[in-house]
């Protein structure tokens, strides 16, 4: 038989023992007492090739604690590593101590700060790198553009800014670096990436989406919705993966819907890994979804147009998880209902704060935990259309009260 040999084993097992939350790892090691078989792998997550281990996928399995690296660099055949969808915090590992690593995913996590410049010295056989979702600052490393066989790399969702740099390489694919806080023209090697890998960023002295605007986007998106209920009565999910990067703004900012009705016809671990309605309250807790998930899509949505926060920041992934947008908007207003919420950029608030506290508030009764209590599409419709540009006399105490709006269990 074809097994590993001591070294790779211990150097596996020192790895776990620097996760402070490994229990989906339990059964690494015990009767199996090595990773590698001539069949495979025994052990979770553990990929082997020629009785070597050659790949690490950890994903969504509610790990946090260190990334003790210097265990994994022990790994000779090492090549691909995925912790996507984990609670792993801090400053981004230093992967550099990986030189072989040909891809590497650590998207939807909680690291942030700086990258380091050299981060990726060194580093000639990495083609993918995934580290969207996360909260990294400050501006994107060069040794990260330079890569030299990089193909595929993924930031958005971060607060990574500056000029975006140039990118010399030929088998270039994609470079999604949207919901970030890049600034400038988008350099001509990128020019011919799909449009949405740039949203939600600022060209240079762009000003932030005035109120009126805002408010235009989110009665377009609603009735869109609404449209394809109608059009498609048959289906639990007529979109299924409603969220900001599938809504297209044409020049005089009418939205616009893609990527709905695929549930049906989308592989079944795929769906539940990426699509928006499997990250809801719902399919976390009893792997169900209704015709009210969309509903809940389009409350994460408000929230964020509103407030001007990225989702992926507090939507993780994978079963189990409940930091989404609602839960922090909730923890900020729990005393008295503010503007201080409101995104900081939004434009002509002064006369709109009443309507805009509305919204607010209609995104979460959508966000509701409780299905049965959470608004139905034809109600959020309906207080969405009452909505105005600028305030008026009436009270708007009607949408709940602080206490009892929105529960997050």
């Amino acid at each position: 038989f074809i097994t590993c040999d001591a070294g790779e084993t211990q150097s596996l097992i020192k790895f776990r023992g620097s996760l402070s939350n490994a229990t989906a790892l339990s059964n690494w090691g015990g009767s199996a007492d090595s990773p590698c078989t001539a069949a495979g792998s025994n052990w979770t997550g553990v990929w082997c090739n020629n009785g070597s281990v050659w790949q690490l996928r950890l994903d969504g399995m509610g790990l946090r604690g260190g990334l003790d690296f210097d265990s994994l660099a022990e790994l000779p055949s090492l090549r691909i590593l995925s912790i996507k969808g984990n609670s792993f915090s801090g400053p981004m590992p230093e992967v550099k101590k990986l030189l072989a690593l040909k891809s590497v995913t650590m998207s939807s996590n909680w690291f942030s700060g700086l990258i380091p410049d050299d981060m990726f010295d060194g580093m000639r056989a990495l083609k993918m790198v995934y580290l969207d979702g996360n909260m990294f600052t400050g501006p994107m490393p060069k040794s990260l553009a330079q890569l030299p066989r990089l193909v595929n790399l993924n930031l958005a969702g971060n607060q990574i800014g500056g000029k975006i740099p140039d990118f010399p390489q030929m088998e270039l694919q994609m470079v999604n670096l949207a919901d970030n806080q890049f600034e400038g023209k988008i350099p001509r090697g990128l020019s011919n990436m799909n449009a949405s890998y740039f949203a939600a960023n600022r060209s240079a002295g762009q000003p932030g989406l005035d109120w009126p605007t805002r408010l235009k986007i989110v009665k377009g998106v609603a009735k869109g919705l609404e449209y394809l209920y109608k059009e498609l009565p048959v289906l639990s999910l007529p979109h299924g993966h409603l969220k900001s990067s599938n809504v297209l703004l044409d020049r005089n900012f009418t939205p616009l819907l893609t990527d709905y009705g695929l549930v049906p016809v989308i592989n079944k671990d795929h769906a539940q890994q990426f699509m928006v309605a499997f990250k809801s309250p719902e399919f976390s807790r009893s792997d169900r979804t209704t015709k009210k998930t969309d509903v809940w899509s389009l409350g994460i949505l408000i929230l964020e147009i509103i407030t001007g926060k990225f989702p992926a920041n507090y939507l993780k992934q994978g079963k189990g998880a409940n930091a989404d947008l609602a839960t922090w908007v909730n923890s900020v207003v729990r005393e008295e209902w503010t503007g201080e919420v409101f995104d900081k950029d939004m434009r002509g608030t002064k006369s709109g704060e009443g309507e805009m506290l509305k919204l607010l508030k209609i995104g979460m009764c959508c966000c509701e935990w409780d299905v049965e209590r959470r608004w139905s599409l034809r109600e959020a419709m309906e207080r969405i259309e009452e909505l105005r540009e600028r305030d008026s006399d009436e009270e708007y105490s009607s949408y709940g009260s602080e206490g009892d709006l929105y529960s997050s269990r």
